[in-house]
């Protein structure tokens, strides 16, 4: 093989591994991918990364959306309003609405109970490089990019939930992403539930996010990194039956 076309090989294989770079690249890889054709989106915001997104059935929810598109079908409430009226099923839902830990846990619950067979759920923000960015509240936050304390339902999701596969792509502010056992019922949110997630995000801190960041948030770099640590879950899931 000549040295060119080694080199060329090479690059596309760098490439593959660099893919993702902002969420909406996530969001379209699974659309691709498992040909979803209905997307849920908790928190429009601008409607920038709505628009990017290349699924057939676009569904916002917003109490105070920014853009309206008449492509969209937009819910213009909070999440606890939409989930508590809808009856609808999802094949992807991203939460980027209220970055505050409490309320993010909430809505990974309530998007289990919505997310169709062999669906995925993505979670902007989930690892903030600094520790103002990831204070509850944003007015207290530095100047600029305001992540919340979103990754501390991802750490509790992993510890406490490890049938669900849970880990977060190091792009894009972090990307987080959930993805169920299709043969477990959804696990609901009891108020046992709620106290036990209350208690652990008082007590998990900024210091241990910063000792050990990659284990805690289960981080994955690119597609190929993402696609080995499913594989491996799922392989240990299947000899635990």
């Amino acid at each position: 093989m000549s040295q060119r076309k080694h080199a060329s090989i090479w690059f596309r294989g760098l490439r593959h591994r660099r893919r993702f770079k902002k969420r909406y690249d996530i969001i379209n890889y699974f659309v691709r991918t498992r040909q979803y054709k209905t997307y849920l989106e908790i928190g429009t915001g601008t409607g920038r990364c709505m628009e990017r997104v290349t699924c057939a059935s676009k569904t916002g929810v917003d109490p105070a959306p920014k853009r309206k598109d008449p492509d969209w079908t937009l819910h213009q409430m909070t999440s606890d309003e939409f989930f508590h009226a809808n009856t609808g099923k999802f094949d992807l839902i991203f939460i980027d609405g209220l970055h505050t830990s409490d309320q993010v846990i909430k809505d990974i619950f309530n998007s289990l109970a919505a997310l169709a067979a062999n669906g995925v759920i993505l979670l902007h923000d989930s690892n903030p490089l600094t520790e103002e960015m990831q204070v509850k509240d944003p007015q207290l936050a530095a100047a600029g990019q305001w992540n919340g304390d979103v990754w501390k339902a991802i750490v509790y999701i992993r510890k406490c939930f490890p049938a669900l596969f849970c880990r977060v792509f190091s792009v894009d502010q972090g990307v987080g992403i959930i993805i169920p056992d299709e043969d477990d019922p959804p696990p609901a949110y009891t108020p046992e539930v709620e106290k036990h997630a209350l208690e652990f995000f008082e007590n998990v801190t900024w210091d241990d996010l910063q000792e050990d960041r990659r284990n805690l948030l289960g981080l994955v770099d690119n597609q190929t990194d993402f696609e080995g640590e499913f594989r491996r879950h799922q392989s240990k899931r299947n000899r635990a039956k």
